[in-house]
């Protein structure tokens, strides 16, 4: 029986080893997964800081962009107040142009376009019918109220060449004149 008792121990001890073996594998993978899991979680948590990084990057440059279009906007929209207002003086201007200057445009407007012929028929603003008429012996001329410059009628066609509609018409020139000359930036 000693040789059984023996062989049991030696059996028992050779498991204790296995065991002791296997545990100390087993430990020893585990710690190995364990640096494992934490290496990838650090890599995960670097591409996630990463990424957050380059989108706050991308979200401040919209910010700022989108701040500076804005500023932009309100600039642009300050100079054509300022654009407009000298128009509206211009318009004014205009209104309260001696008669003898304005008399002097509609002449040098009229002899620019060669004249007029019999049948057509020139509006001025009241008051100007009679200084136009002295100037003009043979013109048909006629007073129409909130004219400023003149109008040229031809069977029942109206060719208009008030101060307005030719303000108008050289508005977007005068607008980049004024620009350049207001803001020369």
């Amino acid at each position: 029986m000693g040789d059984i008792q023996k062989l049991t121990d030696e059996i028992l001890q050779d498991a204790r080893a296995k065991a002791e073996k296997i545990l100390a594998d087993a430990q020893l993978r585990a710690k190995e997964m364990k640096l494992q899991a934490e290496h990838e979680s650090m890599a995960h948590k670097s591409r996630i800081i990463q990424r957050a990084q380059v989108e706050a990057g991308l979200i401040r440059e919209r910010i700022i962009s989108g701040a500076d279009l804005r500023v932009r906007d309100e600039k642009l929209a300050a100079k054509g107040k300022v654009i407009d207002n000298v128009m509206d003086l211009v318009r004014q201007k205009i209104q309260e142009l001696p008669a003898d200057e304005e008399l002097k445009a509609i002449l040098a407007k009229i002899q620019e376009r060669g004249g007029l012929d019999a049948e057509e028929t020139l509006k001025v603003r009241p008051g100007m019918a009679e200084k136009v008429k002295n100037s003009l012996k043979t013109a048909q001329v006629e007073e129409q109220e909130g004219v400023y410059g003149f109008v040229i009628e031809r069977a029942g066609v109206m060719e208009n060449h008030s101060f307005d509609t030719q303000l108008d018409f050289l508005k977007e020139d005068l607008e980049a004149e004024a620009s350049q000359i207001l803001f020369p930036n």
